[in-house]
């Protein structure tokens, strides 16, 4: 598995969530 994770910070909930960048459907998705 070739994935990218991004730490991102959310605004509302403050909280710091991580975000799968998929190469092979070039989306954007949140992990579980």
């Amino acid at each position: 598995m070739d994935l990218e994770v991004l730490g991102l910070t959310c605004r509302v909930c403050g909280e710091k969530i991580f975000y799968k960048i998929r190469p092979s459907t070039k989306k954007t998705v949140i992990s579980d």
